[in-house]
């Protein structure tokens, strides 16, 4: 059965190839200007810091393997806020449909077979989430803040630079992260409700002793 093509409007048409074209001359310059060829396994290793699932799955051992309330604590609300994040990208995803860069159509290992649509970010995103949750609620010495932030600025490039993204749809990840996070301080679960978290996740992985204080 075919779906029905939907109706672009004139104006986002104008948008949406206005931003394909500077997309297109930043990667131009980059590509010119550095050997973006010796840097792809670093982008993808950015690409995989930054992919929803080892970083739930990171969060899940955590939880597991800390036994330290207040890490707990923290690594349930970030456990939620990825679980929020994955949601948001992906409403966001099926309603916009925007197809991703030419490049990676094709790309059906690391990027069709996850997902076909580029708008918005979800690398972009997450990265602004984490790294906002990690400055502003772990106890982080502030030599590691610099780094942090680089670290989210070189996945949020890296995502254009791997021609995985238009530049609109990363800011658009990236202020989604923002909202996100936003959202996540302030739904921030208190040390009483992350510790019946803590004990639901302890009985899923079959550990009664996931919370040693109860």
């Amino acid at each position: 059965m075919e779906h029905k093509k939907r109706q672009v409007p004139p104006l986002l048409t104008r948008i949406l190839e206005a931003d394909k074209t500077i997309t297109g001359h930043i990667c131009f310059a980059a590509e010119k200007a550095l050997p973006l060829h010796r840097w792809k396994p670093t982008f993808h290793l950015l690409e995989f810091s930054c992919h929803g699932a080892p970083t739930i799955a990171a969060a899940v051992a955590g939880i597991y393997l800390f036994r330290d309330t207040s890490i707990d604590c923290f690594l349930v609300n970030v456990f939620a806020a990825l679980l929020l994040d994955l949601v948001c990208v992906a409403v966001v995803k099926a309603v916009a449909r925007r197809r991703r860069p030419a490049p990676n159509r094709d790309d059906r290992l690391t990027v069709q077979a996850v997902d076909q649509y580029s708008f918005p970010s979800g690398h972009a995103c997450r990265a602004v989430l984490l790294s906002g949750l990690l400055l502003s609620r772990a106890a982080w010495p502030p030599l590691l803040a610099p780094p942090l932030l680089a670290w989210a600025a070189c996945v949020c490039a890296s995502r254009m630079l791997l021609r995985r993204h238009y530049l609109l749809d990363v800011l658009a990840g990236m202020a989604l992260g923002y909202l996100e996070y936003a959202v996540v301080l302030w739904l921030w679960l208190d040390g009483e409700s992350c510790r019946g978290w803590v004990r639901w996740l302890g009985g899923v992985l079959g550990d009664d002793g996931a919370d040693p204080e109860l």
